[in-house]
């Protein structure tokens, strides 16, 4: 989705990652497109230190939850560098970046303080029903913020590589 005709090449580029394999894709398409060049592409993640309610209801000093907060931020960054090893990633320099809250408030976030080109993101290609139920990260992005995105849908099956990424107009 493009908000306008691309003017120059896009240099700064988000790709916000929950670690499947269609987050790889993502990177992939990003990868052979040129889009995710050395040093202007920030891979992002969500996590929820599920555990922060009950210390919190619970009385705990905030020293506790800020160090259990800290010691999740630290598990989701090696979890998300153990991703990129596994997908053959990790010999690239990446920005990396990790964020407490649901993915779209992280990737809202990241959106107004980096102010990227575009955005690279994978969509699980979910419909009917499941999609109803549990809603769509990559479709929110598409209808609520105001940047670039280049969306790359699953990798199909028997050709092991994306169907063609898609790329359309926002909506005003």
């Amino acid at each position: 989705m493009v908000n306008n005709e691309a003017q120059r090449r896009y240099e700064r580029v988000l790709v916000p990652v929950d670690m499947s394999e269609t987050s790889a894709e993502a990177i992939r398409i990003g990868l052979s497109t040129g889009l995710l060049e050395q040093g202007g592409a920030t891979l992002l993640h969500a996590f929820s230190p599920m555990a922060k309610t009950r210390l919190i209801s619970s009385g705990a000093s905030s020293a506790v939850i800020t160090g259990y907060v800290e010691s999740e931020r630290h598990r989701a960054m090696e979890e998300l560098t153990s991703f990129l090893v596994t997908n053959e990633f990790g010999t690239r320099r990446w920005s990396l970046r990790v964020g407490e809250g649901g993915p779209m408030q992280i990737i809202t976030r990241a959106v107004e303080e980096k102010r990227p080109d575009m955005l690279v993101m994978g969509t699980h290609g979910r419909s009917g029903l499941l999609r109803a139920l549990i809603g769509s990260v990559t479709e929110e992005v598409l209808r609520s913020l105001n940047v670039d995105v280049l969306v790359v849908p699953p990798a199909s099956p028997k050709l092991g590589m994306a169907k063609e990424a898609v790329a359309s107009e926002p909506k005003a």
